[in-house]
């Protein structure tokens, strides 16, 4: 049994932990078992610090510390459970659970870490030091947790807080599993296994070391593309009609998470490349939306080529440049104005009236279009944010005589809280993808698994 306060181990039948102190959780509201990803954030070297210190000092170090860890958690969906002395713990996916949930404590943890840079360099002589881990696992968790109940309880909380202990100050490091779901998105550098007090096996372990994709990108499937061929042929004949006329079209693609989606997106894509055509693409993430324009902010930084490291001075530059090539001379100061508040970049004040914000996008898109044929893939929609959609509703019913398709991605969900989508457009179409017949899902598993006999899928 493991302590859910301290993580430490607790004697069968105990009340109390032998360790903390606390009153062992017994659970009174519904439970149910989830696969969670949990996040330990520890000071480093706090009691030397501490000893002999003015204890207001102590406390204000610590709450800037508390609250910086806290704001960067909750920014990327976790729920912060508990802190247990300089050490603070969150979990991702109780009591809702979403797909990405070990990317989001990453990510999340990674934050932590920039952010703790950024306090000491604006905070003269709080010079702190932070290490972190990442598990995931199992646990039990209280759907209706009281605040300072536990929320999740089991080993992946107890491995956790032994992993924590084992990184280097600066460092962010996490197990198997939580290393398998997000090796597409981060770079790791594989340590020593970690021997951990009260486990009888040591410990895999990876240190991230850094981003190598998008927050929230997914990785792209090596099954063959089969089942969908009407389906790109319906939007290849859209894009062939749009290009030909100079007329916009909107095609939204609804499907729950994983029939594929982008999938079908990316060989349109391919196809649309391969004859001339662009496609630019954007997301809406259900966490860490800096900007409400997020996906088109994505598209504007493909389009301007700025990348996440660019400084803010480099970034509007680039945009800058990019308005002088498609802009009047009349024109370019407040296009490039716009679209740097687009990008997030706060350094310019945002206009009085969306309008004017709006505006400018159709007119950058309808530039570039004259140049080649845009298909402008918005994924994810049923997360963006209100403005996003404006944004996105007055694209698809302003841009004229430009050879534009603008495609939304979405779950069903979608429509029931915006069932006036795409009203207002002559070329619209709606694409419902169902599951994949019997066939095509044995194609589909006979290439994922290779060896394996037919009859067994």
């Amino acid at each position: 049994m493991t302590c859910p306060n301290c993580g430490s181990d607790v004697p069968a039948g105990a009340r109390f932990c032998p360790a903390c102190g606390a009153a062992l959780f017994e659970g009174t509201g519904a439970q149910e078992r989830k696969l969670v990803s949990v996040l330990f954030v520890d000071m480093v070297g706090s009691t030397a610090r501490a000893d002999g210190a003015d204890p207001e000092d102590v406390r204000d170090r610590n709450q800037v510390y508390f609250d910086e860890c806290r704001s960067r958690i909750e920014r990327h969906g976790g729920v912060v459970e508990k802190y247990i002395g300089d050490a603070v713990m969150a979990v991702f996916g109780a009591p809702l659970a979403r797909a990405e949930d070990a990317e989001r404590a990453v990510h999340a943890g990674l934050s932590i870490l920039e952010g703790i840079e950024e306090l000491n360099e604006s905070h003269a002589g709080l010079d702190l030091a932070v290490r972190a881990a990442v598990c995931t696992g199992e646990a039990v968790v209280a759907m209706d947790a009281a605040p300072g109940d536990p929320l999740a309880t089991g080993d992946v909380v107890n491995t956790a807080a032994r992993l924590q202990n084992a990184a280097t100050p600066g460092s962010l490091v996490v197990d198997v599993a939580t290393h398998g779901l997000t090796k597409h998105a981060f770079g790791f550098e594989e340590l020593p296994a970690v021997e951990a007090k009260g486990k009888a096996e040591p410990i895999a372990a990876w240190s991230v070391v850094g981003t190598t994709a998008e927050p929230g990108s997914r990785p792209i499937s090596d099954a063959p593309f089969v089942g969908r061929e009407r389906e790109l042929e319906l939007l290849g004949s859209v894009w062939q009609r749009a290009v030909e006329a100079a007329r916009p079209h909107l095609v939204t693609v609804l499907g729950p998470a994983g029939i594929g989606k982008t999938r079908l997106a990316r060989e349109l894509g391919e196809w649309v490349g391969s004859r001339g055509g662009r496609a630019v693409w954007g997301r809406s993430l259900s966490y860490e939306e800096p900007t409400p324009y997020r996906a088109a902010a994505d598209m504007l930084r493909e389009i301007a080529e700025v990348y996440e490291n660019d400084p803010v001075d480099a970034a509007r530059a680039k945009v800058a440049g990019l308005v002088e090539e498609l802009f009047p001379t009349v024109e370019a100061g407040d296009a490039t104005r716009y679209l740097s508040v687009v990008l997030g970049l706060g350094v310019d004040q945002r206009p009085d009236e969306a309008i004017h914000l709006r505006f400018t996008v159709r007119m950058l898109l309808e530039h570039l279009a004259e140049r080649q044929p845009l298909l402008l893939v918005f994924e994810d929609v049923h997360w963006a944010d209100e403005t996003l959609l404006e944004l996105i509703d007055y694209l698809v019913t302003h841009v004229s005589d430009a050879r534009v398709v603008v495609m939304a991605l979405a779950r069903p969900e979608f429509l029931e809280t915006r069932r006036t989508w795409g009203g207002g457009m002559v070329g619209q179409t709606t694409l419902p993808l169902e599951p994949l017949g019997t066939e095509a899902s044995a194609a589909v598993a006979a290439a994922l698994l290779p060896g394996v006999q037919p009859e067994a899928i």
